[in-house]
């Protein structure tokens, strides 16, 4: 019988081993790194820090909005509009950047249109702040809700004179279906760069009740 050559690996040095590890098996350990990195991630999004669900979801059209301050009106959002115990869900805010005046940002523009567009068709945005023109575009499709079916006459009778009007294409006559937020604070704070801005509620909300008391606190804040 052969006998067995002694591996050489036994007759190294501490730092011969590891040199030589490091040179016929680098591409195993930064595959085996990775893989523990991606598990280590999924486990952590998945089971240990799952990320907050949308207690109600505000979408903004326009060319800009500052994420950060955005991020402080969630807060304000969470705690006097969700109200969730179980602190599992809270209120988000997103920008949907669209800039129809600058031709440079045709890609972003058509990028985050399809975004809001597949957005709601989900069901996953509740209330939508966007400038005048866009959101009559959005009233003509039938993206909102008019507000005579979700607030009483007597709250609508306060908001009279910032009520804006329009026809989607099954009305036959024209409805309330947006509050302007003229020269509003707190759109001021978040640095929200929009035309004539108005807000609504999505047609096909899921969360109703809570789209009527986000625009109720947004209208609030006005005064």
């Amino acid at each position: 019988m052969k006998q067995k050559k002694p591996s050489p690996f036994k007759d190294m040095t501490f730092r011969e081993k590891v040199e030589h590890i490091w040179e016929y098996y680098r591409i195993h350990i930064f595959v085996i790194i990775f893989v523990l990195f991606f598990l280590g991630s999924m486990l952590n999004h998945l089971v240990f820090n799952p990320p907050k669900e949308a207690g109600v979801f505000i979408g903004f059209i326009g060319k800009y909005m500052d994420m950060e301050q955005a991020k402080v009106v969630q807060e304000r959002l969470t705690e006097e509009i969700i109200q969730d115990p179980t602190n599992k869900t809270e209120a988000k805010l997103d920008l949907f950047m669209i800039n129809p005046d600058s031709k440079e940002l045709m890609e972003v523009n058509m990028a985050n249109a399809q975004k809001l567009m597949a957005m709601l068709a989900s069901k996953e945005i509740d209330i939508l702040i966007a400038d005048s023109a866009s959101f009559g575009v959005y009233v003509k499709q039938q993206a909102f809700l008019p507000l005579t079916e979700v607030f009483t006459e007597e709250e609508l009778k306060q908001w009279e004179e910032n009520c804006l009007t329009g026809k989607s294409e099954e009305d036959t006559k024209a409805q309330i279906y947006g509050i302007y937020l003229w020269d509003h604070p707190l759109l001021q704070e978040l640095h929200f760069t929009a035309e004539k801005p108005v807000i609504g509620i999505v047609a096909n909300t899921t969360r109703v009740e809570k789209a009527k008391e986000t625009l109720r606190w947004f209208v609030k804040q006005g005064k």
